[in-house]
């Protein structure tokens, strides 16, 4: 297979819009879930349980939420796959981003909408000097994640959930081992979803889901994207906020 990686924000950009324009007939994620960490922050399992347990995250979300999960090649687990493949080509071509493993990324309609988006930006990064320093930005993921939605250092390690259908944001700091690992974050918000799966159910479910784990607000967001101009936002602060520093733990 011929693989090109393209800026990881620049891939949840496109992401993000191949969700919002795929046809209301076809299959199409209701979120995207973005994982911020890094294997040197202290007291954070985050990004070592969501791989770990990335076939059961995936088995529960896969209906409805796109999961990226910031890893290496060596971090593949069963039911977690790194590259989108082009849907309109015999001879496999793939896209992904650096640090980025995709968790339920079987959406026909919405891997062909992306590559419709992505297609210059493949051409532009295609070159042999491109992606040797696209490589070499694995380690630069969170950091470029945080500056491409405007969040701060404080909010790694953290899960970002984007609902697509009425455009919310919302930002789970995690604080270490006295968290909840992962999957039963995800559990919670997948036994809320309505039989019929109407539109517009997984922020009601996340917004309930936070209410029942008593996570405390802290200050909302401002969302540096342009494509995220009219999207909402909240940061729920860990359940024990004593593991931040004080001022971080402020908001």
């Amino acid at each position: 297979m011929r693989g090109t990686l393209i800026p990881l924000p620049d891939f949840l950009d496109v992401a993000i819009r191949a969700c919002e324009v795929s046809p209301s007939t076809a299959k199409r994620y209701r979120g995207i879930v973005v994982v911020l960490d890094r294997t040197a922050e202290r007291n954070s399992n985050l990004l070592k349980d969501l791989v770990d347990q990335g076939s059961s995250i995936n088995d529960v979300t896969r209906k409805d939420l796109l999961v990226a999960l910031p890893g290496r090649q060596e971090d593949w687990r069963p039911g977690v796959q790194e590259w989108v493949l082009d849907p309109h080509k015999v001879a496999e071509h793939g896209v992904n981003a650096p640090g980025l493993l995709l968790a339920g990324a079987d959406d026909r309609a919405w891997e062909s909408r992306l590559w419709e988006l992505v297609s210059d930006e493949v051409e532009r990064c295609d070159s042999y000097e491109d992606q040797k320093r696209i490589v070499q930005a694995v380690d630069q993921s969170a950091s470029d994640v945080v500056d491409y939605l405007g969040l701060t250092e404080d909010d790694i390690p953290s899960l970002v959930i984007f609902s697509l259908d009425d455009r919310r944001l919302f930002v789970f700091r995690y604080g270490g081992d006295a968290d909840d690992a992962p999957y039963q974050l995800f559990k919670n918000i997948a036994t809320r979803r309505p039989r019929d799966g109407e539109p517009g159910w997984l922020a009601s479910a996340v917004v309930a889901v936070a209410r029942d784990l008593e996570f405390a607000e802290g200050q909302a967001p401002v969302l540096a994207p342009p494509s995220l101009a009219n999207w909402r936002a909240m940061r729920y602060l860990p359940r024990h906020a004593g593991v931040l520093p004080l001022e971080s733990a402020r908001g």
